[in-house]
């Protein structure tokens, strides 16, 4: 028995390291001959096989298919703790929850029923955010206006996928450093950006909603040439204006003696006029403070940025140009921020209407209604879009309603608006006669 075993040890030798385990020192070892020096060869490599038999566990000398060995070899690379690939996937992607339990269905892209579609949107995500910031400051280090929004995505990235961000800056940064070419101009950079993150679907508690507006507003930040807002061609449709973000739908017609959209979306043959002067805007709920625009807060990225109003006399970002649409709507923007952004009522994303300013889209979409009271001494303003008038919020807060406040509501401009601004009278003391008929004709008991 012991002669059989002398003469078959290099079979079984060869048999035990064509076998997959996981003593990767062994094998190595083995490749180069322990016994080469050994005085007695043949005893030297017998007590080699049993010793490395000894050491093989039953599920790791089974014998296992191609295919599972080439899993084994893939998952082992992966991640080598772990010989199962579902969990290697779930620990690269650390979706581990602050309890130690996987939340692998809602973050690692595994359903329940193992539908990849979660997983899909996951890969998309990290693609997006990868090309953003390779826009971003893959060709050059991010400019100052885009530098907060930078680091917001590059933690974006670093949660969704840890370890991303030191990847990319080691195979982008350093040669976006050494360039030697102009870089591309931060308004070009933030466009390219804004369009790519919104190819994914974010979440509302994503600070990328709010890094895809702000990229947005610095994309428009150039200046814009008048004729764009004085005579503008985009309008409505026959069958009245849509919705969402730009209520626009349809374009007047260049050759066309009406070509240029007013307020409401009408095609008309007259231009808007853009007011001599600034104006200041006084809450008169709180006298002596006044509606301003404030600057873009880089410590608190969100979609939609309020305006304001404060007390004191306002500078540049609260004095504000007005544009009287031919209709006799208005528009205006401020002398600091101005023309690249319009006051505006804006809806949030859970539906609460907003006061705040948008980049020029068309006149429907930053458009108020000019409105007074019976005695022409107070002047209200109705935003186009959502009917809703600005009001007086207090602490220095707005709260747009479609409810006439006239004490919330009540604006007053220095200097007054000319007269050339026609206004809509309050409807409210004009009592209709048809309450007064019937009243009348009940008195006699019909």
């Amino acid at each position: 028995m012991a002669g059989s075993l002398l003469w078959s040890w290099p079979v079984l030798l060869l048999m035990l390291l064509c076998k997959e385990t996981s003593v990767t020192a062994t094998r190595r070892s083995l490749l180069q001959d322990p016994c080469a020096f050994a005085a007695n060869p043949e005893d030297c490599h017998y007590e080699q096989a049993k010793s490395l038999l000894a050491q093989l566990s039953p599920e790791q000398a089974a014998p296992i298919s191609p295919s599972e060995e080439a899993l084994v070899e893939v998952t082992q690379d992966v991640k080598p703790e772990s010989t199962n690939l579902r969990e290697a996937t779930t620990a690269d992607i650390n979706v581990d929850s602050a309890d130690g339990e996987s939340s692998l269905a809602e973050n690692s892209g595994w359903s329940e029923d193992g539908s990849s579609a979660a997983r899909d949107d996951l890969q998309l995500k990290k693609m997006v955010l990868k090309q953003t910031l390779d826009v971003l400051e893959g060709e050059a280090p991010a400019s100052p206006s885009l530098e907060n929004v930078t680091l917001k995505l590059e933690q974006e990235l670093e949660d969704i996928q840890p370890g991303a961000l030191e990847a990319f800056r080691k195979e982008h940064l350093a040669a976006a450093i050494n360039s030697q070419e102009r870089p591309p101009a931060a308004h070009l950079r933030a466009a390219v950006a804004a369009n790519l993150l919104s190819a994914a679907d974010w979440e509302r508690k994503s600070e990328v909603p709010g890094a895809i507006a702000k990229l947005e507003h610095v994309a428009h930040r150039k200046r814009l040439d008048k004729d764009k807002y004085l005579c503008s061609y985009k309008s409505c449709s026959s069958m009245g204006c849509g919705s969402g973000a730009d209520p626009s739908n349809d374009e007047c017609d260049p050759m066309s003696p009406k070509k240029c959209a007013d307020g409401h979306g009408v095609c008309r043959s007259k231009r808007g006029k853009e007011l001599d002067g600034t104006f200041k805007i006084e809450i008169m709920r709180e006298p002596g403070h006044f509606l301003f625009m404030p600057e873009w807060d880089e410590d608190k990225i969100q979609a939609i940025s309020p305006v304001e109003h404060k007390a004191g006399e306002p500078d540049d970002a609260g004095l504000w140009h007005i544009v009287h649409n031919s209709d006799d709507t208005l528009m205006m923007y401020t002398k600091k921020w101005g023309p690249d952004y319009w006051l505006s009522i804006e809806e949030d994303t859970d539906g609460t209407k907003v006061l705040a300013y948008r980049a020029f889209t068309s006149p429907v979409a930053c458009s108020f209604t000019v409105h007074t009271n019976k005695e022409g001494d107070q002047v209200y303003l109705r935003d186009v879009p959502f009917k809703n008038y600005i009001a007086d919020d207090g602490k220095g807060k707005f709260k747009p309603d479609a409810v006439l406040d006239k004490k919330a509501a009540n604006l007053k401009f220095h200097p007054d608006l000319p007269k050339e601004v026609e206004m809509i009278a309050d409807a409210a003391y004009c009592m209709s006669t048809i309450p007064v008929i019937l009243a009348f004709l009940l008195s006699f008991n019909f």
